[in-house]
């Protein structure tokens, strides 16, 4: 009678694991922007972000204010990486070795519940010889994305570095 009891007890629990199906993990690239009609003098872009963005994990931030990394959505390469590529493709940089570098660092990017995603931090202009090179601008920009779902929030990611790239061109 135990050894029919154990039997049972183990094919239900192998059926109970063998039906739930493997969560699908998604990877994701910022969109390629379209490069802004006014060109900018610059050589180069760097980019630096805050350490708890260096994980390849999307960050959404909870209603009490703590970060969570989403355990299925990825980005599918380094957000430092992503954010120089999409501001490269977005400003063209004429890639002089005498030219100005545009120096960016991103301190918090990214979602939260509700679909609000927030870009924040500061730049320059590294104009060798020139005073203004260590005055950074600040920034702190949110937009709500137009849906729900973490594919949304990545656009919305790729929204707001646009809109950084324009505030850029408007201050030089």
């Amino acid at each position: 009678m135990m050894k029919l009891y154990l039997t049972l007890l183990s094919t239900l629990l192998f059926l109970g694991c063998a039906s739930n199906p493997k969560p699908t993990v998604s990877n994701y690239l910022l969109s390629s922007p379209s490069p802004l009609e006014k060109s900018v003098e610059i050589g180069s872009i760097e980019v630096e972000i805050a350490e708890y963005l260096e994980s390849t994990n999307v960050q959404l931030e909870l209603a009490d204010g703590t970060l969570r990394p989403a355990t299925y959505h990825h980005w599918a390469q380094s957000l430092e990486v992503e954010s120089e590529r999409y501001l490269e493709k977005l400003l063209e940089p004429i890639g002089s070795g005498r030219a100005a570098q545009l120096k960016v660092v991103i301190q918090r990017f990214h979602g939260d519940e509700d679909g609000v995603v927030l870009l924040e931090g500061k730049w320059k202009i590294d104009n060798k010889g020139n005073d203004k090179s260590d005055t950074w601008s600040f920034f702190s920009i949110e937009k709500t994305s137009s849906t729900s779902g973490y594919g949304a929030l990545v656009e919305t990611h790729a929204s707001l570095l646009s809109q950084l790239g324009r505030m850029i061109i408007l201050d030089l």
